[in-house]
């Protein structure tokens, strides 16, 4: 009987939390992108950045 892998392969560490604004109704006047922020959501700022900086943790 094989043993399966019981932990997660694509794991990075998490540096940093960030906060990015939420938005409902999200329009476009006057030449710009306008919205209401509904709240805030935590983010990892690793996954803000580009594919290439990811992989070379």
């Amino acid at each position: 009987m094989v043993k399966k892998k019981e932990s997660l392969t694509n794991l990075f560490p998490v540096t940093k939390m960030v906060k990015i604004p939420v938005y409902s109704t999200i329009r476009y006047e006057n030449g710009k992108l306008v919205g209401d922020i509904e709240g805030y959501v935590d983010t990892p700022i690793e996954w803000l950045q580009d594919d290439i900086k990811r992989k070379e943790h």
